[in-house]
């Protein structure tokens, strides 16, 4: 439970600070996206121990009226601070300092997606403050530059008023989808079963009690008790696209929502691959969604808008693609598979850029892949170190296509506890 906010002044300005005692960002048994990578052997191992992403920093609103982390804090903490709906990705229990390392982390509120660089104002690593600019992505990328230690953001982080949307979807079965239909969607579903295009529109009108419900059930249902064997033995995941589709509809208010769209926290291995939406539709009409999707598999596409005046590495485009492929623990080949093999040769042969989450799963044999994201990333500034690091506080910190030993930043994390990110 979160303690009381507590208000406090300065002879400037009036400050809303917001601490809380050590608090785990995640509950306990939740996996983080990427298992393999994160815990397995990197720098656990002595008695099977687990290290504890600790969420307990403060939150201050600045005499700009920008919200400010100092330390390391949810957006769940964010959201319950500032009493209003605010910019968050699909899992609030995310870590904004954590996301910030990640080269594409996105963020949604309401009809729209963008990435969370478009929305930093500031930043601080090392005890030294930056404003963002063109050198954000080498200074924050895999915490090369060292632990980032706090963040304001811009006013926009934070909407003022309600908003209302409008949520309906179209159904393709497999062989079915085109792009012409898909381009005007915000998310699009994929599965082995076909496509689902989920689109969101700005309206006045005010959504019945009946809509928001449909959509807290669909979170209900997304979180309710499965056991963890039925994910192995029935392809559940690729039933998400249709019963969203039956669930969900109409108008929902970002003050109940402001995150329409919500990940459920289910174990999972996950992959994020991006690139221009506009690539993404040709690759749509080159059927790789139609021909050999994984069964057990759910892929996520959000349509991110690239906000003016931002400083994400696709910037130069008006919108891109963030694909999330999605699998069960113990079946991450199946997507390597797939991503490696096909996904990603269909993006290069449309001509498109790809970049990768790197606080994501990270495919095997993927050495092509991750070396054509390091390129794209340098052609957005990334500068790659000498050496490696020190300290190391990702397992891509060099940079590099191969994962290396690192430590977690003892200020955020407990490493001498035995329960799981």
């Amino acid at each position: 439970m979160l303690v009381p906010f507590k208000i406090f002044t300065t002879s400037a300005f009036l400050l809303f600070g917001y601490t809380e005692a050590q608090t785990e960002c995640r509950d306990n048994g939740l996996f983080p996206h990427q298992s393999t990578l994160w815990n397995d052997n990197f720098p656990n191992g002595e008695n099977d121990e687990k290290v504890t992403a600790l969420c307990d920093g403060e939150i201050s609103i600045n005499g700009a009226g920008e919200v400010c982390v100092d330390g390391r804090v949810s957006y769940r903490q964010i959201q319950e601070f500032t009493g209003k709906p605010t910019y968050a990705p699909t899992s609030n229990t995310i870590s904004i300092t954590g996301h910030l390392i990640a080269g594409d982390a996105y963020t949604m509120l309401g009809d729209k997606f963008v990435f969370l660089y478009d929305l930093v104002s500031s930043y601080t690593i090392n005890g030294t403050t930056y404003e963002a600019d063109d050198t954000m992505v080498d200074n924050v990328l895999a915490a090369s530059k060292g632990a980032i230690e706090g963040i304001c953001y811009k006013t926009d982080f934070v909407r003022n008023e309600t908003e209302y949307i409008k949520i309906n979807h179209k159904i393709f079965l497999e062989g079915e989808a085109n792009a012409e239909e898909l381009e005007d969607a915000t998310v699009i579903f994929a599965s082995a079963l076909g496509l689902v295009g989920e689109y969101y529109t700005k309206v006045e009108d005010k959504p019945s009690i009946l809509s928001n419900f449909r959509l807290s059930l669909q979170n209900s249902v997304s979180n309710g008790p499965t056991p963890d064997e039925l994910f192995q033995i029935f392809p559940i995941f690729s039933l998400v696209p249709s019963l969203r589709a039956l669930i969900v509809g109409g108008v929902v208010s970002t003050d109940v929502h402001p995150q329409p769209l919500k990940a459920p926290d289910t174990p999972a291995e996950d992959i994020q691959i991006d690139t221009e939406w506009s690539t993404l539709l040709k690759v749509i009409d080159s059927g790789v969604f139609d021909d050999g999707y994984p069964l057990f598999s759910v892929g996520l596409i959000r349509k991110v808008t690239i906000l003016e005046g931002g400083y994400s590495c696709w910037r130069n485009t008006t919108e891109a693609a963030v694909i999330d492929i999605t699998i069960p623990p113990g079946r991450a080949e199946e997507i390597d598979e797939f991503v490696v093999n096909k996904l990603y040769p269909a993006i290069k042969e449309q001509g498109g850029n790809v970049g990768l989450h790197l606080g994501k799963r990270i495919p095997n044999d993927s050495t092509e892949l991750m070396n054509d994201v390091f390129d794209f990333y340098a052609r957005c500034g990334m500068t790659v170190p000498d050496t490696k690091p020190e300290p190391c506080y990702h397992p891509l910190c060099s940079r590099q296509s191969i994962p290396t030993t690192f430590e977690y930043p003892s200020e955020f994390f407990d490493i001498s506890s035995k329960s799981e990110l």
